[in-house]
């Protein structure tokens, strides 16, 4: 990944990034691995939650040797998996 590109995943909003195409699955190409950092920006939550969930195997992860990494589908995934809905109404 260039220098650029890394530079640019820093950059994004947690929100923003599914929306700017730059993390889009679906496309030909597969996805960009995410670093921890960029992992833990894209999911709004500090780094040492991020290792803390690798530990307990709450996350889906990559090794590379000794480095961690995340595809951003699986994190997707894991936002989707952990989305509370809302009670309906009980009262008429």
């Amino acid at each position: 990944m260039s220098d650029n590109t890394r530079a640019s995943l820093r950059s994004v909003e947690p929100n923003q990034a599914a929306s700017d195409g730059r993390f889009d699955t679906a496309a030909n190409s597969p996805a960009p691995l995410l670093n921890v950092q960029e992992a833990a920006q894209f999911l709004a939550i500090t780094v040492p939650t991020l290792y803390g969930w690798v530990w307990q195997r709450k996350i889906a992860f990559v090794k590379l040797g000794r480095a961690l990494r995340f595809d951003i589908a699986d994190l997707k995934r894991f936002v989707d998996q952990n989305r509370v809905h809302p009670r309906r109404a009980t009262r008429p």
